[in-house]
């Protein structure tokens, strides 16, 4: 097998049913002829309604690398001139063809030294229009235009009055609505017609959208169609042919398309300029009988297995950006993508990344060594691993130079936001419009698993660093600093990990809740720092009264918390430990000399450890029965 010559195709929307059957039909010439086509597929802003120029410059820039034979350049796709600007100088720099398609709104010409091709909407919308008069014997012809001041839209409109004018047909200015493309100025221009009073026998569309959108006005009124008013579109969308009736539209002839381009590449024509031929199919919405009932059929099949596909990818994407969440590992979803990918069984996948990803932190570099991150049925074993971007890939000769007849390429970025990470390579055997969007689509999942992944190593990281800083603080941060016990903080976390150990299972949590009596007492009549001195001889009581294992804590202000492990599910009672506690108070030398005493209200909780569902519960059991102590012992000193 000889070399094969590469076709590079620039453009976004790739997936689109229109721009999907002319690259169908140039990769079926293709394969024939001995190129392969690479379809660079580049992303939209659908906010700005522009392309996102630094992302798509880098993945533009990739064919410079590349060995082509010729660029097809979709213009109005793109919609950035200066984009479009920069593949014709790359194309000139090589010498090679440069074919720019749907170029009008940018003033291209072929006397740039490049070759343009447009759809002739203009003969395709009059064909259409001269369908209804000449076939149906329309005469009140109403056209639903697309914006004001678009060329498309006034192309259509010219050639509506032209042909009226032809046919000897007079019309007035009311007979044209603009419906702007789509749904809702569309609904309001045909409410307008209608309301009109004028007769109306049918409305041409300037697209089709705007033609469905008619058919479903025209039913809510009661008027049938083709019946009472006849409906005729214009650009050939599938959702027209699902529509019911089935609209009339023009379709541009792709094949013809294909014919031309493999002509200026083979140097069999020298023509500048090309207009594509539109074809008028005749359907149910314009009265005419349903004539390709068969391949509508075999639509129909194609549009429901599309929306299993759909439906199942939908599932897979959303089962594993659900896994993947809170991994911090990429290649734990390499094997996720393995899995999900194996469904499409006529495609390779390569995904190239910026290599030590996981390290950058500055993406506004573009890129230099690369690194293969995932390969599916795309290069051997053995090839692997880093390789410099000017390579594009590794084994660049063997995979694209020496590619089979059917090879079909799709290069597409990995991104988010401004930060490029690096970018897939698709191969196929067939283009397949609803895979390729499916594959799109996996790519933009594949993109945010990835930026969610980065960030949750970066904020791993973070927590790492952050631990270490705490392992080494923890004795100050999970201390109270005035009296040496956990404060809240070191309470739980030991309590947790205590709680979890095997060889205290079979035995007993005993929590005790303890409250200073008359603390404001002590601040208002002895100042703060004997106040302070109380609560330290609270604590010290605590540290010598309760045997190990236990952990103590003082909550904040005078409550304190202690909780005791042992075997003894006897061990204390709440009169118990009040009495013994309050009796340590007095007799401690710490308090002898002091003019006020300390004492203290206490409640208790008992519990099996290994039958315990929640800490909270018991706690509130020692709290409550703490405030009934203290109340009781109030109530016993004022009687």
């Amino acid at each position: 097998m000889g070399k094969r010559k590469l076709i590079g195709v620039f453009a976004t929307e790739i997936s689109s049913r229109v721009q999907g059957s002319l690259y169908k039909s140039l990769h079926e010439r293709a394969a024939k002829l001995g190129y392969n086509l690479v379809l660079f597929s580049a992303t939209h802003d659908t906010i700005k309604n522009t392309t996102t120029s630094k992302i798509t410059v880098g993945l533009f820039r990739l064919a410079e690398n590349m060995d082509l034979a010729a660029i097809i350049i979709h213009a109005q796709s793109l919609g950035d001139i200066e984009i479009i600007n920069y593949l014709i100088g790359l194309g000139k720099s090589r010498n090679i063809p440069v074919l720019v398609y749907d170029c009008d709104v940018f003033g291209i010409e072929g006397s740039r030294g490049v070759v343009t091709i447009k759809p002739d909407y203009r003969q395709g919308f009059a064909e259409s229009v001269r369908h209804l008069i000449e076939h149906h014997g329309c005469r009140h012809i109403f056209m639903l235009a697309g914006i004001k001041n678009n060329k498309y839209s006034d192309d259509r409109i010219e050639m509506y009055r032209q042909e009226m004018s032809a046919h000897g047909i007079e019309y007035s200015e009311e007979q044209i609505g603009y419906g702007e493309f789509w749904e809702l100025p569309a609904v309001a221009a045909v409410n307008k017609f209608l309301d009109s009073g004028l007769p109306v026998d049918a409305i041409c569309c300037a697209n089709d959208s705007m033609a469905i959108s008619a058919t479903r006005v025209l039913s809510q009124r009661g008027i049938r169609v083709p019946e009472d008013i006849l409906v005729t579109g214009f650009d050939g969308i599938d959702d027209g042919k699902y529509n019911m009736p089935v609209i009339s539209t023009c379709e541009p002839d792709m094949d013809a398309v294909s014919d031309f381009i493999f002509n200026v590449i083979n140097g069999s024509t020298e023509e500048t300029e090309y207009l594509i031929p539109l074809r008028f199919y005749p359907k149910e919405s314009c009265g005419c009988s349903n004539q390709n009932t068969i391949q509508d059929r075999v639509e129909i099949a194609r549009l429901l297995d599309n929306n299993r596909q759909n439906t199942w990818l939908h599932h897979m994407v959303a089962a594993m950006q659900f896994d993947m969440i809170d991994s911090c590992s990429l290649w734990d979803s390499l094997g996720y993508m393995d899995g999900t990918l194996s469904y499409f069984k006529d495609y390779s996948h390569l995904y190239c990344l910026r290599e030590n990803i996981e390290e950058l932190t500055d993406f506004s570099e573009a890129f230099d060594k690369m690194r293969v991150h995932f390969n599916k049925d795309f290069l051997t074993f053995d090839e692997c691993g880093s390789f410099s971007v000017k390579d594009v890939i590794p084994a660049y000769e063997r995979v694209f130079e020496n590619a089979a007849d059917e090879d079909i390429f799709m290069l597409r970025m990995i991104y988010c936001g401004e930060k490029d990470y690096g970018y897939a390579i698709l191969r196929a055997k067939s283009y397949s419009s609803n895979e390729v969007k499916l594959m799109g689509q996996f790519v933009e999942s594949f993109t945010h698993i990835l930026e969610s992944i980065l960030r949750n190593m970066r904020l791993k990281q973070a927590n790492d660093k952050l631990s270490e800083m705490y392992e080494r603080m923890s004795e100050i941060y999970i201390r109270d600093m005035l009296t040496g016990l956990y404060n809240r903080h070191g309470y739980y976390r030991d309590l947790e990990e205590y709680i979890k150990k095997a060889e205290l299972q079979s035995g007993y949590l005993h929590l005790i809740s303890i409250d200073m009596d008359g603390m404001k007492i002590i601040n208002d009549n002895y100042g703060h720092l004997e106040g302070d001195n109380a609560i330290k001889a609270v604590a010290m009581a605590i540290e010598d009264y309760f045997e190990k294992p236990c952990i103590s804590a003082r909550f904040g202000g005078d409550e304190f918390s202690v909780a005791v492990f042992n075997e003894n599910k006897e061990s204390f009672s709440a009169e118990k430990i009040s009495s013994d506690f309050n009796n340590y108070l007095k007799n401690m030398p710490f308090l002898a000399e002091k003019e006020y005493s300390v004492a203290v209200s206490v409640g208790y909780a008992m519990a099996k450890i290994s039958e315990m569902e929640n800490i909270k519960e018991i706690e509130k059991i020692a709290d409550d029965c703490m405030y009934e102590n203290k109340r009781r012992r109030k109530k016993a000193k004022q009687s």
